[in-house]
């Protein structure tokens, strides 16, 4: 009988080589800041990367993206702090094999992205900033313009010439996608399209959907649960400081912009609240008024119909004829409010820190419709 062991020892090295796991590649769009996989590799900046060197991470993922304000090839401002949609920004290079094996889809996706609702930036960097001659960065063609000229290219592309909005960024590959919500906050983050399937624009398009659906979905529940009353807005019930801090704790979640309101006095300084990442309206929730005198917040008042009262009742849905017992006429009293006739309404129980304010100037003040509810929190103790 031959003796079988050499044969049956080569037999299980081969099915436990056929059965070892296969590196996992860098290439899938990468929306949460997961722990690498057991096959990365990290280098000395403490990057988990794939075998072919592509990063399975990005230091700003989740986070706010470093501000951007330049001007494009075309003479266009680019300012990141102005984004009003979803944006992708692509970084890129010339000088990089793996860019130039994406051109095609890039250009695919940039010519997609307006039907998409999608902003998109093309951001050519230099590979650091110790390779960043006009040979290095641009090779034969000489700059990024002769590139677009002779590929028939055309889409918003900023030109890092040193290397600092590469570094600013913290760009670890190229090429790199970055998908940016309205918000300002980097939700994904991917390598190259080529490596990813057959069809990695599409893909590419349905993984940002799916991010997008589901960042806006809770959004809407965030926008639908605002609400306004005797006992204060949203989390702010109490003597709170006039800073964008103390106000986006009170406010979690939502967007806390600072701005300027006109007034007879001047513009004065206030903070509008707005929703997060709005699918649609972008109608700021609450504006915040300041108590100067001792730097607090003076009112929290809301103008938009989304925001919800006692009872369930809403700016320009509700009509004074339409006020329970909780509020009624012995508690109204005229008053003007933006130049406007008004009469305000309080709590029956006597408290003022909550009012509602309805034009006077109608045919029928009666039936005026609500156009602002005001709460007023405490003033700090004395």
């Amino acid at each position: 009988m031959p003796n079988l062991q050499p044969l049956i020892g080569l037999l299980l090295f081969t099915l436990a080589a056929c059965s070892a796991p296969k590196p996992e590649a860098a290439t899938q769009f990468i929306t949460n800041p997961a722990p690498a996989p057991t096959s990365a590799t990290t280098d000395e900046n403490g990057v988990a990367r794939d075998n072919y060197g592509r990063p399975f991470s990005y230091a700003f993922l989740g986070k706010p993206l470093p501000a951007i304000k330049e001007t494009s090839l075309s003479g266009e401002a680019i300012d990141s702090s102005r984004f009003d949609k979803w944006t992708v920004i692509d970084v890129w290079g010339l000088w990089c094999s793996d860019c130039m094996a994406d051109s095609k889809y890039v250009a695919e996706f940039a010519e997609r992205a307006p039907a998409e609702n999608i902003n998109f930036l093309s951001l050519h960097v230099p590979a650091s900033a110790t390779r960043a001659t006009t040979q290095e960065m641009f090779g034969k063609y000489g700059s990024v313009e002769a590139y677009f000229d002779k590929a028939g290219y055309s889409y918003p592309t900023l030109v890092d010439i040193d290397a600092s909005l590469r570094e600013r960024l913290q760009i670890a590959w190229t090429p790199t996608y970055l998908l940016v919500s309205p918000d300002g906050i980097v939700r994904g983050f991917r390598t190259e399209l080529s490596a990813a399937g057959e069809t990695p624009v599409d893909d590419f398009l349905a993984a940002i959907q799916t991010v997008r659906s589901a960042e806006e979905a809770k959004a809407n529940k965030l926008r639908e649960s605002a609400s306004i009353g005797p006992n204060g807005a949203v989390s702010l019930s109490s003597t709170t400081l006039f800073t964008s801090g103390a106000l986006r704790a009170a406010f979690p979640e939502y967007l806390v912009i600072a701005d300027s309101e006109e007034t007879t006095d001047g513009p004065i300084p206030v903070f509008r609240i707005l929703p997060p990442i709005a699918a649609a309206d972008t109608t700021p929730l609450f504006t915040i008024w300041p108590d100067w005198t001792r730097g607090s917040v003076l009112a929290v008042a809301t103008h938009n119909s989304d925001v919800k009262g006692p009872d369930g009742i809403s700016v320009g849905q509700t009509r004074l004829s339409d006020l329970s017992s909780t509020f009624g006429d012995d508690s109204c009293t005229p008053s003007q409010l933006s130049g406007r006739p008004m009469v305000t309404c309080h709590l029956h129980d006597g408290t003022n820190n909550f009012t509602l304010s309805f034009p006077t100037d109608t045919e029928s003040p009666n039936e005026s419709l609500l156009f602002e509810m005001t709460y007023l929190p405490p003033g700090p103790a004395q």
